[in-house]
Formats: C-alpha cells, structure tokens, sequence
C-alpha cells in the first residue's frame, strides 16, 4: 500500500495526509480517555470534601452539602463523558483506518 506514490496524484496524497492526521489525533484522544477511565480521580468522601473545600464560618452546613452533592454528580458525569469520548475516539479509528484501507487498496491486474 502506497500512501503518497506519485500515480495517486496530488488530491489523493493530499487526501492521505488528511486521513494519516485525523487517525493519529483519534489514537492519541483514545489513549488519553482510556488513561483517564483506569486511573480515576480520587471522589473525596464527605468529610474530607468537608474539610477541603467548605468554609463553615462563609457557609452553612446545608450549602457545604449541596455543593458535595454537584461534586458528586460532577464526578459521575466526567467519567460518563470520558467513556463516550472513548468510544467515539475508537470509531474514528475503526473508520478512517479503513477508509485509509480502501482508498488505497491495490487491484490486482490478471496477466494475459
């Protein structure tokens, strides 16, 4: 397979390149998302969150739980997010690898 040979002419090397980019971009966001779904953030309990983030002479008791509770939720829709993320990442792969694939599939001529 010939990805920039001189018969494939300047649109398809063009396109090629386009196509080599594009893949490249996907497997690094697929690496990245994977690297992210393994190793997990560290989802503070709530007395640790308590302890970090909440200023209880500014805030009430009811308002540090709120604001735990969109860290919660925060921290599930990342990890929802990044699963996606991965998923489509890995269709782009499966995609313009083999769009990749058949643009530049060599015929085989029969010999007379």
């Amino acid at each position: 397979m010939k990805l920039f040979s001189k018969e494939k002419g300047i649109i398809f090397s063009a396109l090629n390149a386009i196509l080599i980019i594009w893949i490249i971009t996907a497997i690094v966001l697929a690496i990245s998302n994977f690297s992210y779904i393994v190793i997990k953030e560290p989802v503070y309990s709530y007395q640790e969150y308590e302890s970090i983030n909440c200023d209880l002479e500014y805030e009430t008791k009811e308002e540090c739980e709120r604001y735990y509770n969109s860290y919660k939720a925060d921290v599930k829709y990342n990890d929802i997010e990044y699963k996606r993320s991965l998923i489509v990442s890995i269709a782009n792969i499966v995609i313009v690898s083999s769009v990749i694939f058949i643009l530049n599939k060599e015929t085989k001529q029969k010999k007379k």
